[in-house]
């Protein structure tokens, strides 16, 4: 048995131990816990020629960032952003095209694409001719162009549209928007937001999971029947809108 004093050291020893674990409970959380950063990629825009590029980024419908291009920058984006690009060539020159990665993506201006995922990498250039044009007068002068206005076509909303996708049941719904040049792909099984510029075509494709069957479409909690997939062309009629498959 043990004695009065050993017992109540004891005791208080279990109490100061039994504190401190409570005390790392509520302190290593907020300390050693992992941070679950947001998935982002780099950007790699360049200029190559006599010309320069605006360029903004869109996330989730608000302006991430944006800038003035006219040698290169590197820019690190939200995966999923949408990043618009307005060529813009010194006087008496033309601008070209436009090169993604390696791959010539042509002249549509402007040139829309969207941001990466975690780790990736993207190379964006843009192409102008080195040749002047010659006109009635002789040849453009090629004056450096100074504190240049923001074009106004990338203003949101008047140039982009929502689309906000849901699942009623159980399966997944596949998306895809195509729009010049720059296409975008993504799937959910709950709910997902997506910012397409007006005038892209959008595909949607409904997969049901095992034991169920899809039934229809809905939008804007309207039945447009059960076309699978069902497309979206020149997304410009109202600011944001709502797509449910549906499964029984």
């Amino acid at each position: 048995m043990l004695r009065p004093g050993c017992e109540l050291g004891m005791k208080s020893a279990t109490f100061v131990f039994a504190l401190v674990l409570i005390l790392a409970g509520a302190i290593l959380p907020t300390t050693l816990a992992p941070v679950h950063a947001q998935a982002f990629g780099v950007m790699n825009i360049s200029v190559a020629g006599p010309g320069q590029i605006y360029w903004k980024g869109l996330y989730n419908g608000a302006t991430y960032n944006s800038g003035w291009v006219s040698n290169s920058v590197s820019v690190t984006l939200p995966q999923g952003t949408m990043v618009t690009f307005i060529s813009e060539p010194l006087t008496g020159h033309q601008f070209t095209n436009w090169i993604l990665n390696g791959y010539d993506q042509g002249s549509d201006n402007p040139f829309v694409l969207y941001s990466a995922g975690p780790g990736g990498s993207q190379s964006v250039i843009a192409n102008f001719d080195g040749t002047l044009v010659k006109n009635i007068d002789g040849l453009y002068t090629n004056p450096t162009i100074t504190n240049p206005a923001t074009p106004a076509v990338l203003s949101p909303p008047s140039q982009y549209t929502t689309i906000q996708v849901t699942v009623q049941g159980s399966g997944m719904v596949y998306w895809s928007t195509s729009y010049g040049s720059s296409t975008e792909s993504g799937s959910t099984n709950s709910g997902y937001s997506i910012l397409v510029p007006y005038g892209a075509t959008v595909t949607f494709t409904a997969t049901p999971s095992g034991g169920n069957a899809f039934n229809n479409w809905n939008v804007n909690s309207a039945n447009v029947g059960s076309t699978n997939p069902y497309v979206i062309s020149n997304t410009n009629a109202q600011p944001s809108s709502t797509v449910t498959a549906v499964f029984l």
